[in-house]
């Protein structure tokens, strides 16, 4: 027998160890009252997907294993960054998201630029995803941002190699999109 899909109802509070080990499921709908879940309550199990409620202990459990795709984190609110309209410049974020996508524009001009030392110390984020838009990534922009983990990137790295962005990082995931011909120092 086959379980492709879980749905969970409201008032769950916990999964328990190897709830779901070595089954078929590949989708699962993870309830807002969901605040446990044993790490070993999907071993086994690969491919699988589902949805959550941002914010909650579900999806930050789901997200943390890599079980939801980056697409799913909305954007991130023109309001937690702090703009330059006439350079198209992330100056600094002053948001405290744990997954944070940058708008590919803001106040309809788009985002080039993530100025050095932009998001410098930030110990809340955990996901960053990077627009197309983005051509130029500051130095330190990402310094010490010690909760970072994984990140989805238009630019593998700047061509200038004494530019560290992720320096004092713990970059467990980087993911590369877009038209990249070729990886600098």
């Amino acid at each position: 027998t086959s379980l492709d899909e879980v749905v969970l109802p409201e008032g769950i509070e916990s999964i328990g160890s190897r709830a779901f080990a070595n089954s078929s499921v590949t989708t699962i709908n993870l309830p807002s009252t969901l605040v446990t879940i044993a790490d070993e309550a999907f071993d086994g199990v690969t491919n699988i997907s589902g949805t959550a409620e941002e914010e909650t202990p579900a999806y930050e459990w789901a997200m943390g294993k890599g079980y939801f795709d980056l697409d799913r984190i909305p954007i991130t609110p023109s309001y937690e960054f702090v703009f330059e309209v006439a350079s198209g410049t992330i100056k600094s974020y002053v948001g405290t998201r744990k997954y944070v996508r940058i708008p590919s524009s803001i106040d309809s001009v788009l985002v080039r630029t993530i100025a050095a030392n932009a998001f410098d110390g930030n110990t809340m984020i955990k996901t960053l995803i990077i627009p197309e838009t983005v051509t130029s990534i500051g130095h330190c922009a990402f310094q010490n941002c010690t909760g970072l983990e994984r990140v989805e990137s238009p630019i593998a790295w700047p061509t200038n190699s004494n530019i560290y962005p992720f320096d004092g990082c713990a970059l467990k995931e980087f993911t590369v999109v877009g038209d990249i011909t070729s990886i600098h120092n």
